[in-house]
């Protein structure tokens, strides 16, 4: 579990909170393998225009993988650039799909 504040969700908000104040659309995608998602929301919401969340369980969401949302939402063609925060590995092998779509990646480590 990430501590709070210190993980993927915590490196994010500010950075979407500083590209949004200078008039970027933000969307945020959520996915179900951080324990603190559904905490975070409203942070992420505050700093975001669209937020999705994915999830495993019965929760009334969007119940699909995180990556599928990302496809299915990068495929409309109004995303300009892509910041991922995660797992190096897992961030790492959106690069080249991206790219596909015309799409500037930028991948950071997750971090804690």
């Amino acid at each position: 579990m990430e501590r709070l504040g210190q993980g993927h969700l915590g490196r994010i908000a500010p950075l979407a909170k500083h590209l949004r104040g200078a008039g970027n659309w933000i969307v945020s995608i959520l996915g179900p393998n951080v324990e603190t998602a559904l905490l975070w929301f409203e942070a992420i919401r505050l700093v975001s225009d669209e937020v999705i969340v994915s999830a495993l369980d019965s929760v009334p969401r969007d119940l699909l993988m995180v990556g599928h949302l990302f496809f299915r939402r990068l495929r409309q063609g109004d995303l300009y650039v892509v910041v991922a925060i995660g797992p190096m590995e897992e961030v790492k092998r959106l690069g080249p799909i991206v790219r596909t779509q015309g799409c500037p990646f930028v991948a950071l480590p997750a971090g804690h």
